[in-house]
């Protein structure tokens, strides 16, 4: 029995079975109580570091001049350099997410290279207009939304980068921005859980020209958003230029700027989650 052999290893003493076994179950308590809170600081630490890097354009394009603003100028192809570099500031996140236009043209040299680059880093890609989707999906992800569980939190990654199927050149963005009733129908499910929310798309919900006002075509969305009581940010990319981030109804939006952005190469944004 292993309190006879306790015993035996006690020094001489008038010991009874009883103080033997009290002996035992403090020490189970005490070793289960740390194997818990070991655990759950795994699974469930404090905080989350979240990388955030956006519009990457990874191409043969050397110079890229983007829209009308005389600042919105990117370098695709010096991607693997700036790549690297902002993986580098990021290696102690948690994850480290792309908010989209991973690709400049398509390619899928370029693709598997950007794969290659961040292998050994917790990714996770949201897809962008410039992203191919048979592309994104063979190299990057297999899905264009989807979400991942980390501690306390759920990330969710949506995919707005399609055209609506009635889009025209002067509508918004080009009529870039469709979410499907699929996909509306998904989020509203994967938003019924007990973790804070993080939700990632590639072009913002507000409008490219006046960032106090809500894109008509998203109110709907972010009603949802807010009613949900438990996302608490939301992340875009697309403009390139625009650093910027504002709370609406209890939600934090952030619009990040371009890796290739002239003058900001390997630029990124690192935001903590906390778990309380």
């Amino acid at each position: 029995m292993i309190i006879d052999k306790l015993k035996k290893l006690l020094p001489e003493k008038n010991i009874s079975k009883k103080s033997v076994l009290a002996f035992v179950i403090i020490l189970s308590i005490g070793l289960f109580s740390f194997l818990a809170f070991y655990i759950y600081n795994q699974y469930y630490p404090k905080e989350i570091t979240l990388g955030l890097i956006t519009d990457i354009h990874a191409g043969d394009q050397k110079y890229r001049e983007d829209g009308d603003d005389p600042a919105n100028n990117l370098f695709p192809s010096n991607y693997e350099k700036n790549m690297l570099l902002a993986l580098e500031n990021l290696k102690d996140a948690d994850i480290i997410m792309t908010l989209g236009d991973n690709m400049n043209r398509g390619g899928r040299k370029h693709a598997r290279k950007l794969k290659e680059i961040a292998e050994n880093y917790p990714m996770v890609w949201t897809k962008g207009n410039h992203d191919k989707k048979n592309e994104f999906m063979e190299i990057l992800s297999p899905q264009t939304y989807y979400y991942v569980d980390k501690g306390a939190w759920r990330i969710i990654i949506l995919d707005n980068s399609e055209k609506y199927p009635d889009a025209v050149d002067d509508m918004e963005e080009h009529g870039r921005g469709y979410i499907d009733k699929d996909q509306m129908d998904w989020l509203e499910k994967s938003l019924k859980t007990r973790k804070k929310v993080a939700v990632a798309m590639h072009i913002p919900m507000l409008r490219r020209n006046n960032l106090e006002e809500l894109r008509p075509d998203y109110k709907e969305l972010e009603k949802i958003l807010a009613k949900s009581g438990n996302v608490k940010y939301v992340f875009s990319g697309h403009f390139h230029v625009v650093d910027w981030n504002k709370k609406i109804n209890g939600v934090k939006y952030y619009i990040i700027p371009s890796l290739s952005l002239e003058n900001h190469e390997g630029q990124f944004k690192k935001i903590i989650l906390n778990n309380e």
